[in-house]
């Protein structure tokens, strides 16, 4: 299971990270996606979510391809999260429009 949420600038996305966390979502477990590699990393280190999972992953370094390989692999990264087809298209728009899209996967 899992949910997502879009913020519309850095701050909100750090709140969202945050506001997860406390929820009980372990950072691990915690997913940031957005169009600018430094503004990705920035919300990682800030938040502490788990930045060797997500460079593991590949997060990181998608987001040093040009703008359609990386929507291509954000696209893949969402749906090796286990997000459905239109929950992945709606959060790959959100990207492509700047915006933070903040998945959170839940642990069975």
């Amino acid at each position: 299971m899992y949910i997502y949420k879009v913020a519309e600038n850095l701050q909100e996305a750090r709140n969202t990270v945050k506001g997860l966390k406390n929820e009980g979502y372990l950072l691990d477990d915690i997913y940031v996606f957005t169009y600018d590699e430094k503004q990705s990393e920035k919300v990682i280190e800030e938040t502490d979510t788990n930045d060797d999972t997500i460079e593991e992953d590949g997060l990181i370094d998608i987001m040093a391809y040009f703008f359609s390989s990386r929507i291509e692999e954000v696209h893949d990264k969402m749906l090796s999260l286990g997000l459905s087809q239109e929950d992945v298209t709606g959060c790959v728009k959100e990207v492509e429009n700047g915006k933070f899209v903040i998945i959170a996967i839940q642990a069975d």
